[in-house]
């Protein structure tokens, strides 16, 4: 998994890396990242788990035994793949629970936001990753990301290579009409990976018919590598 290859790259397998959601509204993808990270987890402790005897009734054991690796219960013993935190200067701000109430809940259950904007997170937590979706218009915070140190790779949810989501240059290297420059990320050492496998499955109410393999909205994630 990309969590333990960033654990192996520091040469540290006991310490969960960090995932550090910025902008994140009311948490919740932060909260079903949390949960499918601990399935997950669970799904592999399961399968690390020793076989069950086969004696009387053993089969039926070993039936069991693989309905749980193939869908076990989340184990709250069972720490998931990643530490998932998340932050927002204003949180819940475009989430339909959001209220100038300011009793009301900002936040999806069970989540614990940082009232920081993502510069301020980022210094705090100290993550391995960072995960934006739909960073506002015209605005770039990655170059942010990408001078703290521990920060080794983020990914960014939303309509790529535009000002639609960031900043058409700072962000994603586009609008110079130069194809051969290196965007300001490749400059600093960084590469780009489109994560087709999310991609396809992502919807956008800028979605047309004539959208054949992805829609508007893209998974693209930006590696150190210098």
């Amino acid at each position: 998994s990309r969590a333990k290859d960033l654990q192996a790259e520091d040469g540290d397998s006991c310490n969960q890396p960090i995932l550090l959601e910025v902008g994140a509204g009311d948490g919740r993808l932060s909260a079903l990242l949390r949960d499918e990270l601990r399935q997950l987890a669970s799904v592999d402790a399961a399968r690390r788990a020793p076989p069950p005897e086969l004696t009387d009734g053993g089969f039926e054991s070993a039936l069991l035994s693989l309905s749980m690796v193939l869908e076990p219960d989340p184990d709250p013993d069972v720490a998931p793949l990643w530490d998932v935190r998340c932050a927002d200067a204003v949180p819940g701000l475009h989430s339909p629970l959001f209220t100038l109430d300011a009793s009301s809940p900002r936040t999806h259950p069970g989540v614990e936001m940082d009232m920081l904007d993502h510069a301020a997170a980022v210094q705090k937590h100290a993550p391995k990753l960072v995960l934006c979706s739909w960073m506002p218009g015209g605005e770039d915070w990655t170059s942010c990301w990408r001078s703290q140190e521990s920060v080794r790779e983020y990914v960014l949810i939303g309509v790529p290579d535009s000002g639609m989501c960031g900043n058409e240059w700072r962000t994603w290297g586009c609008g110079r009409g130069d194809d051969t420059l290196l965007s300001p990320a490749e400059q600093e050492g960084w590469e780009r990976v489109d994560i087709h496998a999310v991609s396809r499955w992502q919807l956008c109410c800028l979605d047309r018919p004539s959208f054949e393999e992805t829609g508007c909205s893209r998974c693209v994630s930006f590696r150190r590598v210098a």
